[in-house]
């Protein structure tokens, strides 16, 4: 098996919720954010300069079939959706497996809307009281800037560096883009369904729920001079938004190389302004 390594696909066990409010601008008495709105583009995630959201972060190794092929012809597919839902809601750690804690913050730090049509936020992020070096799931972690258009939401690292809704909230809805990186990697994803999540002391009915694909391709393990064989990048996870909260939880399996997985989960544990 591979040693750990930082993987080329883009890098985000249940936590105990804690109570936190939403403080609004200019208000001494903080407020819990309404919990029976309708999820809109403008509430899903709700952007204003000062908005800070924390996770309670958990990150492990699992193994995995370590399958190397003749050919790249040989190497299979990425399983489908549904195949790779039903086994992360299975994704079980090892009794031994070394968990490691942390604690994500992601804040709004300045408004940087480049026009009328399209919000945006220079978005600060980092990870603190961590044991080991936990790696929040990829949506999370990913970006330096946040735009948001009237049918769409993404980070920007230069360029599209992960999208998160696009063009419709709607239960079966797809999209697929690609995602810069040292390889070309695709980032598939569905609005798997609305749920109700418990976040922060409140019962949250239109939550949506996507679940995401990343596929890296086929790569080749060998040298130079010999080729050893061919295998499959990819991960998978789901993230959670709740209106007028944000994103609230989010569960990824991630390659970090052949054979080994990182399963990481992220549960908010707090959302607060801290506007000046």
């Amino acid at each position: 098996m591979n040693q750990r390594r930082v993987p080329r696909v883009p890098c985000i066990a249940a936590c105990v919720l804690t109570m936190a409010v939403l403080v609004g601008c200019g208000d001494d008495s903080p407020t819990v954010p309404r919990n029976d709105a309708e999820p809109s583009f403008d509430n899903i995630w709700p952007a204003a300069v000062g908005n800070h959201w924390a996770y309670d972060v958990t990150t492990y190794p699992i193994a995995g079939v370590d399958t190397l092929y003749a050919s790249a012809a040989d190497v299979p597919p990425v399983p489908s959706m549904e195949e790779l839902y039903t086994a992360l809601g299975a994704t079980q750690a090892d009794a031994d497996a070394p968990l490691e804690r942390g604690t994500f913050h992601l804040r709004f730090s300045e408004d940087i809307s480049p026009n009328a049509e399209t919000l945006a936020m220079r978005m600060a992020n980092e990870t603190v009281d961590i044991s080991g070096s936990p790696y929040p799931p990829s949506p999370l972690w990913l970006g330096l800037a946040w735009f948001r258009t009237a049918t769409r939401i993404l980070y920007s690292i230069g360029s599209v560096g992960w999208v998160h809704l696009d063009g419709s909230l709607a239960p079966g809805h797809e999209f697929s883009v690609e995602i810069p990186s040292i390889v070309a990697t695709e980032l598939a994803t569905r609005v798997w369904r609305t749920r109700e999540y418990s976040a922060l002391g409140t019962e949250y009915g239109n939550c949506i729920e996507c679940f995401y694909v990343l596929d890296a391709g086929v790569h080749r393990v060998g040298t130079a001079y010999e080729t050893q064989g061919y295998y499959r990048e990819y991960g998978y996870g789901v993230i959670v938004y709740a209106p007028e909260l944000g994103p609230v939880y989010c569960h990824e399996m991630i390659m970090m190389g052949r054979g080994l997985w990182d399963n990481r989960e992220a549960t908010i544990s707090a959302f607060t302004n801290e506007t000046p």
